[in-house]
């Protein structure tokens, strides 16, 4: 357990850093730290970093960094112990908090405590019983724009027609380990294709709820008949890419989502959360039925639910970005968050056109050298240039080797990966990664 003076030093009370917002010191390596793994002193760094920035939308970016290292960080509970630091504290960002929870409870997994993720995942609120209806046709992402049926007329023994096949709502009662709500087994087909899936939640008075949503592409979302929230980016589904207040009323509430997907995992993420001065939430319900709308109880005519869309975490940071938009760190803290949230359209990655700018703003720096390269894995000529320039600029910079030697392998170029590996396995003898990459290339030149 040589590593956990490091997690210590990460996690102490009040430590002292830099400006907020401005960089951030690096946690000293502890003694022997040239046989210490990196991976551990990543999580050490990012970790210090998201306890420093946990007041601030920005403070994601380093979370997402923590956890970019789970398949490779030979204890997570140095992971877990980070994400709890940054829950605990009373100053963590309203927005922060949901993610820092998400990642927590997938580590606690991994490590086979599966009743401490659900805890970890209890205060989130995730929807999980719904009747579902689809597929319809989506091709050429027209389907958002149809009303299929469900959108004028909710009727759920109503039978629908979908190119000669005959369409029925059924119930899909869910326990998603980690709130995604996986419609790939209930509609056909999987790709190209438009899902319709219904909640019920029974307000026992009129109040106001947050719904939050991450859709597997496109979106329409309705409350008692009144849209309240559409977007047409096509994105696979994260937690929060979007949210929207809405008012409930008294009774049995219909939440209806329309879900327009082209490719990739089909399904959403769908929570509420208590606004500002609310009460408990609404209980879901599964009805039998089709119970009537609640009354709309305002004399004045008002409409039901007077829905607000609310910013998101990738939406708050952006705004903040603006202020400094040359500052390279700033530039690959943005680029990703956005990766992470899937804040944008996958026809225009912004994350990588972000990451890429960059980078070329600061070529000396290896790490921003690396997330942009992250984010070429299509384009291996371009990759590789920005390994080379990470090495360049730190040439015994561990992820830098590793990341171009597992470049080389993918490239069949075996000699050229052992000859950059011995060297720095030898100086590095606890860099795990290496030297797993080390005997893979080992093993495809025959040695």
């Amino acid at each position: 357990m040589r590593r956990l003076p490091a997690l210590a030093l990460v996690l102490a009370a009040a430590l002292p850093a830099a400006a907020a917002d401005g960089p951030l010191s690096v946690v000293p390596p502890p003694p022997g730290a040239g046989a210490a793994d990196p991976a551990v002193e990543r999580v050490a760094e990012n970790a210090r970093a998201a306890l420093a920035l946990a007041y601030s939308p920005r403070g994601l970016a380093p979370l997402l960094r923590v956890h970019a290292e789970r398949d490779e960080a030979a204890d997570l509970h140095l992971l877990a112990a980070a994400y709890q630091a940054v829950l605990d504290k009373t100053s963590t960002h309203p927005r922060l908090r949901p993610w820092a929870a998400l990642l927590l409870a997938d580590v606690e997994r991994a490590r086979g405590r599966n009743v401490r993720a659900r805890e970890a995942l209890a205060p989130l609120s995730f929807l999980g019983n719904f009747r579902v209806l689809g597929g319809f046709d989506n091709e050429g992402k027209g389907g958002c724009d149809t009303d299929f049926g469900p959108e004028s007329h909710l009727d759920l023994a109503a039978t629908y027609n979908a190119g000669g096949r005959e369409l029925r709502w059924h119930a899909l009662p869910v326990h998603p380990t980690d709130g995604f709500v996986d419609l790939g087994a209930a509609v056909h087909p999987r790709h190209d294709v438009v899902a319709y899936a219904l909640a019920f939640l029974e307000a026992e008075r009129d109040m106001q709820v947050a719904l939050w949503l991450g859709a597997s592409g496109a979106h329409r979302l309705w409350v008692n008949g009144e849209r309240v929230s559409s977007a047409d980016r096509y994105h696979p589904a994260a937690l929060d890419q979007s949210g929207v207040n809405v008012r409930l009323r008294k009774g049995t509430n219909r939440v209806l989502l329309k879900v327009c997907h082209a490719g990739g995992p089909l399904g959403f993420v769908l929570r509420q959360e208590r606004v500002a001065g609310g009460g408990p939430l609404a209980r879901e319900v599964a009805p039998d039925g089709l119970p009537p709308l609640p009354p709309v109880r305002n004399e004045k005519g008002a409409r039901p639910t007077s829905a607000t869309a609310l910013p998101t975490l990738a939406s708050l940071l952006q705004a903040q970005q603006r202020a400094s938009p040359e500052d390279p760190q700033w530039m690959g803290d943005l680029a990703t968050v956005l990766a992470g949230s899937g804040a944008f359209d996958e026809a225009s990655p912004e994350d990588a056109a972000l990451a890429q700018k960059a980078a070329d703003a600061a070529p000396d720096d290896a790490a921003l050298q690396l997330l942009a390269a992250d984010r070429k894995r299509d384009d291996f000529n371009a990759r590789r240039a920005l390994l080379d320039r990470a090495l360049a600029a730190a040439p015994d910079h561990p992820g830098a080797t590793a990341a171009l030697a597992a470049h080389l392998l993918q490239r069949d170029q075996a000699w050229q990966a052992l000859s950059l590996l011995g060297p720095h396995v030898s100086r590095n003898p606890g860099h795990v990664r290496a030297r797993l990459l080390h005997a893979q290339a080992l093993e495809r030149t025959g040695q």
